[in-house]
């Protein structure tokens, strides 16, 4: 997938009312923000008998993520729950859209797995669930898979 962005200079903004997540096939409701952070863990290559940095090399990647939802939201409780790590593992994939500006990106978390959940409810408020995962892979954000 291009990147009309990164081409033109210009920045894509996607709108959270616009956007959606599925689980599977099966959409989340009541979804309030998504999160996530692609890190590369970076190794100094080091010069023999000297102190400068010859280059580097990458390490492994790391994927994190947060899903937060209104009240809660069954099947990434039963994701969270389960003892089985192949029944317990999802696939993840974002619409993320701004359609008046024509804007649109489609991102996909593979073999995921739910690392944490978070529960909370105010005074005046309706439950909140907040949802914390890890994903093997990613795609469709302008990376590509090593």
């Amino acid at each position: 997938m291009a990147d009309e962005g990164a081409s033109t200079g210009k920045a894509k903004l996607f709108s959270a009312r616009e956007s959606s997540l599925m689980i599977g096939s099966t959409p989340i409701p009541g979804l309030q923000s998504l999160e996530y952070k692609y890190e590369k863990n970076i190794i100094n290559v080091n010069s023999v008998g000297s102190a400068t940095r010859e280059g580097v090399d990458y390490g492994p990647k790391v994927i994190t993520g947060k899903i937060r939802v209104k009240s809660a939201f069954d099947a990434l409780d039963k994701a969270f729950y389960e003892t089985d790590p192949k029944a317990a593992m999802f696939t993840m994939s974002a619409s993320l859209k701004h359609t008046g500006a024509g804007v649109s990106r489609n991102v996909t978390f593979n073999e995921c797995y739910m690392i944490d959940r978070d529960f909370s409810i105010e005074v005046n408020g309706v439950g909140e669930c907040v949802y914390t995962f890890t994903a093997t892979d990613i795609k469709g954000d302008g990376t590509t898979s090593a």
